[in-house]
């Protein structure tokens, strides 16, 4: 009870101080016009975090009024497992889903679904008191946040429940109210402070607890965002779960245009209130880590008023100066730019290579089928992911390496060494035409591919040598850019098998298509489809198709997809697709690919 006290008497002197410290009446600072009237004499701080989240935990920040800030985020396993599981990297153990929306430009709406324990969450979050300088001052800004918490994984729930009785519907509802209370002491720098309490029905009981956070700007569009939440005395959860720690991230933000970013280490494997506040089960060491990042993208709905020139809306950004289209700089031979907006059209290679001297860090999802049903998300708690990167050696030769892990069925049907992949693959990618008009007339572009990939699972059935684990793939990619709004690929492609049983030989073949169709000034649809030759086609599996949707704003490309291929490597999506688009087993996906300028690049004709 004592800490209860101390707890709300905390919250309560902070908003006071907010309230009188300076002598502002609080009414006129709720009525106050966010867009600067009255002669610009009061100033409201702009970006006093980048977004509506610091790593796990809310910001003071809201969404502006008509703007949808679309949310994904992604925690990987512990670093304990070691080499073999990479690090975490191949245990999505969670993953977010959510939107926020701006009803005004203090009030924000939002909710998610969390593949972790399969819960959703909804949140009303309303600005009180905005900083501000000039006529009216406010040393702080003060943000109110409630929120609830759904899970529905009955199977977790109920290890947890503390009596035998049966799991109520109420039982698996939790809750949480905050006051979030920052302040920006300069362009660089800017604090939070974060007095919480977390109701969880299943207990019950409520759990209070201070949290606390930053963000230090390092350049004009990055810096670093660190949190901690110190678990107050007083109740405490039963016996049968397992002992809990403080909650402790550490990451790093790059903001461009509509995208903010976020790479991030923790010790929390949850990310909503109840998950992470007050049921983190490791400590703060390297085995114990979890390594994860945050995507937030924001769309204007409806055409918002600003509170600053700082927020805008999206069609006013303009893209950074590492753009990835070379300039023209021959008047007499024109190189046609931007086939393609990445390396990558879905799943496929495109003709496109990377800028010299520029990396291109790429993520690639695929979650589970539709037609898992709605317990499962329609696929979504289910993910194979690959991470790479691209190197330009030069504009015209690119390499590349990634790693990825991936699981075809998930219903458990499929022994684990048959049903899963971990893979590495690396690439050597040569533009040996290149498409132009003018003194020098090429009419398309092609791009010569060589890659190798090497599946490393443990096989418990059969002993495998090292080179029974090798493939090989071989493509000459083909690009015709017909005008500014669409291109067509073909890809004649081979695929070798060090490893094939009496059903299929050595070599496979297939010839691939693919077409971008350009939307808007930074959106396009795209297609790829890629046809397995008779004679050469592994029994059981069908044809490769996919369709999706891609965002570009500077150094980002954004895609969404849907496809029938459990896989990301040449020989997994394009001959060991089982998925059927008749019956449902279509996975949703998205890719990632950020390119970072490591050396000034020159243009194709220099």
């Amino acid at each position: 009870m004592r800490d209860k006290k101390i707890f709300f008497s905390f919250c309560f002197v902070l908003i006071a101080f907010c309230g009188i410290a300076q002598d502002v009446s609080l009414d006129s600072l709720l009525d106050a016009d966010v867009s600067k009237k009255n002669g610009n004499e009061i100033e409201y701080t702009e970006g006093t975090f980048k977004t509506s989240r610091i790593i796990n935990s809310h910001s003071v920040e809201t969404t502006q009024k008509g703007v949808l800030d679309l949310k994904i985020s992604h925690r990987f396993g512990a670093a304990n497992n070691g080499l073999y599981d990479l690090y975490g990297f191949d245990n999505a153990i969670a993953m977010r889903f959510g939107a926020d929306y701006g009803l005004t430009n203090r009030l924000t709406i939002g909710g998610g679904r969390t593949s972790y324990e399969k819960e959703y969450d909804g949140f009303l979050k309303y600005r009180l008191l905005w900083q501000s300088t000039g006529k009216q001052k406010m040393p702080v800004s003060v943000t109110l946040l409630s929120s609830f918490m759904f899970a529905t994984d009955t199977q977790y729930l109920k290890l947890r429940l503390p009596y035998p009785p049966s799991l109520q519907t109420a039982d698996k509802f939790s809750y949480a109210l905050q006051a979030l209370i920052a302040r920006k002491f300069s362009s660089n720098f800017s604090l939070q402070l974060m007095p919480t309490m977390v109701r969880n029905n299943l207990v019950p009981v409520n759990l209070y607890s201070l949290g606390i956070g930053g963000r230090l700007k390092l350049t004009k569009r990055s810096g670093i965002i660190a949190e901690y939440y110190q678990q107050l005395g007083g109740d405490k959860l039963p016996r049968k779960y397992p002992k809990t720690y403080n909650s402790f991230s550490l990451g790093y933000e790059i903001e461009t245009g509509g995208h903010v970013f976020q790479f991030n280490l923790s010790n929390s494997t949850g990310i909503t209130e109840r998950t992470f506040i007050t049921e983190t089960y490791n400590p703060w060491s390297f085995s114990d880590l979890h390594f994860g990042f945050n995507i937030s993208r924001v769309f204007t709905v409806k055409k918002p008023k600003s509170v600053s020139s700082d927020i805008q809306p999206i069609q006013n950004w303009s893209p950074p100066a590492d753009s990835i289209a070379p300039e023209k700089s021959d008047s007499t031979v024109q190189y046609t730019e931007a086939t393609f907006k990445t390396g990558r059209l879905i799943n496929g290679h495109t003709v496109e290579t990377t800028q010299k001297g520029v990396l291109d860090f790429k993520v690639t999802h695929r979650f589970g089928t539709l037609n898992s049903g709605l317990y499962n998300m329609f696929g979504l708690d289910k993910a194979s992911m690959r991470i790479g990167a691209d190197y330009g050696i030069s504009d015209r030769l690119a390499i590349g390496v990634g790693r990825s892990t991936t699981g075809k069925i998930a219903d458990g049907s499929m022994p684990l060494e048959q049903n899963t992949e971990k893979e590495y693959d690396a690439f050597l990618k040569y533009r040996l035409l290149w498409q132009s008009s003018g003194k020098r007339i090429m009419p398309v572009s092609v791009t010569l591919l060589s890659s190798v990939t090497i599946n490393t699972l443990k096989s418990t059935s059969i002993k495998l040598n090292t080179s029974d684990r090798l493939y090989y793939a071989f493509q000459t990619l083909i690009a015709h850019k017909f005008s500014d709004g669409f291109s067509l690929q073909l890809a004649p492609t081979m695929v070798h098998y060090n490893l094939a049983d009496s059903s299929m030989p050595n070599n496979l073949y297939s010839v691939g298509a693919g077409a971008r169709i350009k939307l808007t000034k930074r959106t396009s649809l795209n297609l790829e489809y890629y046809y397995q030759l008779p004679g050469y086609k592994i029994p059981g599996t069908n044809n490769s198709f996919a369709v999706g949707y891609e965002i570009e704003t500077g150094g980002h490309v954004f895609q969404l997809q849907l496809t029938n291929s459990y896989g990301m490597t040449e020989r997994t999506f394009i001959h060991e697709t089982r998925g059927n688009w008749g019956n449902g087993d279509i996975r949703f996906g998205f890719n990632i690919s950020r390119v970072f300028a490591l050396k000034k690049p020159k243009t194709p004709q220099q």
